[in-house]
This record gives structure tokens, sequence and C-alpha cells, in this order.
């Protein structure tokens, strides 16, 4: 599936600038991304069975799902590095934002359980470097 997505989203794009098209690649395949519901209730049904390969792949759709919270949150992280007299401001804006994505650390909590409980889902949750790495790929920070 994913790779009709990015077939599909390379011949949409073949009159578009590099930078353009990478990027509507990008928003088609997070579109057709599970969401961390499916990828759990995928996970407790087939988890234990899974390859390093497939947990990886879990990990990003996961990662995926909670992009745009971490993005909000590392940009009032860095308002309140530029401006600490404005903390106040900066840690209410930052609460809305959680409000916003109410459940999704839940979910996520949820997730990393399910994924620890097997021998392959430990193996990439304990997997610092290739943790980063896919952070560093969905353009996400690794400092959060």
């Amino acid at each position: 599936m994913l790779a009709f997505v990015l077939t599909l989203g390379m011949v949409s794009c073949k009159d578009k600038a590099p930078a353009e098209k990478a990027k509507e690649v990008a928003e088609k395949v997070e579109k057709a991304t599970p969401t961390l519901e499916e990828i759990i209730a995928q996970a407790k049904a087939e988890g234990a069975n899974w390859s390093v390969d497939q947990w990886k792949d879990a990990f990003r759709n996961a990662a995926i799902n909670m992009k745009p919270l971490l993005l909000a949150l590392k940009e009032m992280q860095d308002k309140i590095g530029e401006d600490p007299a404005k903390a106040a401001e900066f840690i209410d804006q930052m609460k809305e934002k959680e409000a916003q994505f109410e459940g999704l650390g839940k979910l996520m909590e949820q997730f990393e359980e399910v994924a620890n409980a097997t021998e392959n889902g430990k193996k990439v949750a304990d997997d610092e470097e290739w943790g980063k790495q896919m952070l560093q790929e969905l353009g996400l920070p690794d400092d959060l």
C-alpha cells in the first residue's frame, strides 16, 4: 500500500519542483497512515509474530500520528527558550495544544506497553539510534 501511495504521489507531482514533490508525497503517506488505535489493535492481535522491520513500521506510523502534537510542543518549547519572561503565557498555549490532542499520549503509552511485551517490539523500542534516525527522517525533534 505504501508503494502504491508513493507511486501515486510521484506521478501526480511530475511537473513540480523536487521539494514540492517530496512534500506532497510525504503528506499523502501521512494521510494513508493508520490511526494509533488501528496500530494498537493490530499490534495486540499480531505483534507477537512481527519481525523487527514490522515493528519499525509500526513505530514509524505511531510517530507520524504523534507528529502534529510533537511539532506544536517543540514550537512552544522554543518560544519559551527565546523569551523566558513570557513562559507563563507560552505554558498556557502549550496546554491548549495538548488539549487539542487529548488522548494521544495515553494511546502512545499503550502502544509502547504492547511493543515492550514482545521480543522484537522491545528490540525496536530500545534501539535509540534507530529511533533518532526515524524521528529525523520524519522531521521531528529528538529532544522532546
